[in-house]
This record gives structure tokens, sequence and C-alpha cells, in this order.
């Protein structure tokens, strides 16, 4: 049953999600574990990715020379994930993820990120039908997500060193 489900999001490329929230969770764990931490709503720690991307992030805006990062960032500020909101009727919608107001590009493509990890783990990818092409195009939203969680290890030495203790 499960791999159906899986293989419903990507196609043949289920194990694409499980290396997408092992790297995902690993990554919030190793924001955290670095100092950016927020607190919550009941005083649960919370990883603070707008303040990684405003202290860090630029540094993903500016490298050109990487192809395939530059791809991934492309990819994900071209045809950003959509989100499932309720409209005032009660009933789910998909509404588009512009940039917010002063949100600047960094914040908005690590929110990006975390918008695919919503879709995913809090359950709105799970058509009622078949969607052609959409599970290519969860393929792709994830790799590149991948993506730049991996670059982002390396523009803070204690975020990569976190994330790499004990692997």
């Amino acid at each position: 049953m499960y791999r159906s489900l899986l293989r419903s999001l990507t196609g043949d490329e289920s194990e694409l999600v499980l290396h997408f929230f092992v790297a995902f969770s690993r990554f919030e764990y190793a924001l955290k574990q670095a100092g950016f931490v927020r607190r919550g709503d009941n005083q649960n720690a919370l990883p603070d990715w707008r303040r990684f991307a405003r202290e860090r992030g630029s540094s993903l805006l500016d490298d050109t020379m990487d192809k395939e990062l530059r791809d991934a960032r492309e990819f994900l500020l071209r045809e950003p994930p959509q989100r499932q909101v309720v409209d005032g009727d009660g009933h789910l919608r998909w509404r588009s993820n512009k940039r917010r107001t002063k949100e600047r590009e960094a914040e908005y493509l690590l929110r990006l990120v975390r918008d695919v990890r919503n879709n995913l783990f809090h359950g709105g990818k799970y058509p009622h039908g078949a969607v052609s092409g959409q599970s290519l195009r969860n393929s792709k939203l994830l790799q590149a997500c991948l993506t730049i969680l991996e670059k982002c290890l390396w523009l803070d030495a204690d975020v990569k060193r976190a994330f790499e203790f004990l692997i």
C-alpha cells in the first residue's frame, strides 16, 4: 500500500521522498543546534529559517557559477509550489505562492523549500485521481529543494557541523 502511495507522488523515485524527509529533518535540527532557533507557542524550539536566510542566504542568490544550484533556484522561483488553503466556505483550495511584501529573495526561496515539505508531509500532495505530470513535477520540486538544502550547508560552518555530526 505505501509503495503505491509513494509512487503516486514521484513515479518510480520513491526513495527521493525519504531522502528529502531525512535531509529536511536533519537540516532543521542543524539550524537549531547552530543557534538559528526561535521560541514558538508554548516555548517550543523552532528552527529560525528567516534569520538564517537573512544572515546567510544571499550566497544562494549570488552564486551563478554552480549550475545545479542555479537550475534549482530558477525552477523554484519560476514554478513555485502552490499553498493549500481553506476558503471562506471551508473548502480546500490551492493558491499561488508569491513573494510576500518585504520578503527578501533568499527568505522566499527557503520558504518555498518549507512549503514543498508542508505540502508533502501535511497531506496536500495526494490527489483524488491521477494528475498528469504531477509525479514528475513533484520529483523536480524535491530534487530542487535537496540541492538548495545541500548548498545551504556550506553557508554556515556550525550548521554544516551539526548536520554532519554522527554521519
